[in-house]
């Protein structure tokens, strides 16, 4: 099976539900975690990750293979978030009745209570990427030696995030291909299942990014119009900020999987795309993180009002024909 990269999709070619459903329906889902667990403490700091396993009865197997689990990194401009916000408990939801485990982490907030313009707000976004990343790969290095016990893969896990936590996912990601010192916990060789980041960047030491070896899968979603995290690049005031058109670009350029999902005349509200993009996380993992076909993907997407009452975008992602 084969996927050529699209160059657009219709409205009615999307199966998305609106936006607003992830508000109306948080009130409605309850969930607690199956176990909560410190990974790391860094000073005063008891850094927390919540673990949820998949309903009873759900599939957890795809084709002989376990499906992953999924790591998320909640948004919140690094100065704010927490890893049990009410309005994940859908999406989570959703995926545990997918037969996905879900894990969802604290990490430390540099930018909380912070004020900061110009070069000093580069300088301190930058801290706060690099820590929250640092954090992140802690969890990891926590789930690699405990996670059995909770029914957890470590070496079988998507990252996904928005905003705040697409830009850490993204950028673990890249520290990971790079072997950068922050990464010596993690075993030689380790990389992650997949990453979707929903309107994220990558922020390099300098220059563009540069991946000294092959990532493994990464979906991007992002409004064109994003005026909170780049869509393409921002490289002023000490940021050195590569958005989802660079990034596509360059894992284009080198052929690396991604499937890239553009949203033109929209902004932000990208990054709380999590629950209304659902199928589509779940065609992704099931194509390039378990199926692993090798696809790539690039669409430019709208989003619809309501749900249409098929899904044609997955027919056509798996008989490569357009519809």
């Amino acid at each position: 099976m084969n996927i050529n990269i699209i160059k657009s999709l219709s409205t009615a070619a999307v199966f998305l539900c609106c936006m607003t459903s992830m508000v109306v329906h948080a009130q409605d889902v309850s969930l607690k975690p199956d176990a909560t667990c410190v990974y790391v403490v860094r000073e005063a700091d008891s850094l927390h990750l919540d673990i949820y396993r998949p309903a009873p009865g759900a599939e957890t197997t795809l084709d002989g293979k376990t499906k992953p689990a999924i790591l998320n990194v909640t948004g919140g401009g690094f100065g704010g978030g927490t890893r049990d916000n009410a309005l994940f408990m859908p999406w989570f939801k959703d995926l545990l009745d997918r037969g996905y485990p879900v894990i969802s982490i604290d990490y430390r907030l540099y930018m909380k209570g912070r004020r900061a313009v110009g070069n000093e707000l580069g300088i301190s976004l930058k801290k706060a990427v690099e820590i929250a990343t640092e954090d992140l790969i802690a969890a990891t290095a926590w789930l690699l030696e405990n996670g059995a016990e909770y029914g957890i893969d470590a070496r079988n896990m998507v990252l996904t995030g928005g905003s705040a936590g697409a830009i850490t996912v993204l950028q673990a990601e890249y520290e990971v291909c790079n072997g950068t010192p922050m990464t010596t916990i993690l075993p030689e060789g380790f990389d992650y299942a997949g990453i979707m980041a929903f309107a994220g960047a990558i922020f390099p030491d300098s220059g563009k990014p540069v991946f000294a070896r092959k990532p493994c899968p990464i979906m991007l979603l992002h409004g064109e119009d994003d005026m909170v995290v780049p869509y393409d690049r921002y490289l002023k005031n000490k940021m050195n900020f590569y958005g989802t058109k660079s990034i596509a670009k360059i894992l284009n350029d080198n052929k690396f999987i991604n499937w890239t999902l553009r949203f033109p005349k929209h902004r932000h509200e990208i990054a709380g795309g999590m629950l209304v993009t659902v199928d589509i996380q779940d065609a992704f993992i099931r194509s390039e993180v378990i199926g692993k076909v090798g696809s790539s993907v690039d669409a430019s997407v709208d989003w619809p009002n309501k749900p249409s009452g098929k899904n044609p975008v997955l027919t056509w992602l798996y008989d490569g024909k357009k519809h």
